[in-house]
């Protein structure tokens, strides 16, 4: 029986458009509009735009990013596909997405999960995304990665460290709204 699963785990799923799956692997903007087609249907402001580069560039090179958005504009969902997009390419093996709260932590973990079980759009171009879910992490067993956790220790007892940190709404407001200023 052991022999037989350890089969299963090594079957290689195939692309659905290996080509779109080409696209947004070297394209964030792509990869959200393709993968995410559910959340990112509006046009794109010139604010997002900026932000998507800049979000691109932080996964492809690494380097420190700050980036401020008004409430509503997508913060939180850019935040989550690029963890995603670092982890399903491949550019990181290991990414920290840090929230307000530990509860917003695991919304925001529930949210990703519901993805990998609901989107088909994301199975069909990653069919590998198969995760392993835990109460505070998720891994991606053929695509190692890591969404919550500051500390991994791999299967063969080697720990690891985050090489891509995503900082979503690090504090909140006493009353729970974002202060604006003008």
């Amino acid at each position: 029986m052991k022999v037989e699963l350890r089969n299963i785990q090594t079957i290689r799923l195939a692309v659905a458009d290996p080509a779109r799956r080409r696209h947004g692997d070297d394209n964030f903007r792509f990869f959200c509009e393709t993968y995410f087609a559910d959340i990112f249907y509006l046009p794109w402001s010139e604010d997002q735009l900026r932000t998507i580069g800049k979000i691109e560039w932080a996964v492809r090179v690494g380097g420190l990013v700050a980036l401020a958005m008004r409430r509503g504009s997508g913060k939180t969902s850019l935040c989550s596909a690029a963890a995603l997009w670092a982890i399903l390419t491949g550019r990181h093996k290991f990414v920290y997405l840090i929230c307000a709260t530990a509860d917003r932590a695991r919304a925001m973990l529930e949210l990703i999960k519901t993805e990998f079980d609901c989107n088909t759009a994301l199975l069909g171009g990653f069919p590998q995304s198969m995760m392993e879910w835990h109460k505070e992490k998720a891994i991606l067993p053929t695509v190692p990665g890591i969404l919550l956790g500051a500390l991994h220790a791999r299967a063969e007892g080697k720990s690891i460290h985050p090489t891509l940190v995503i900082c979503d709404g690090s504090q909140p407001a006493p009353d729970g709204g974002a202060k604006e200023v003008c």
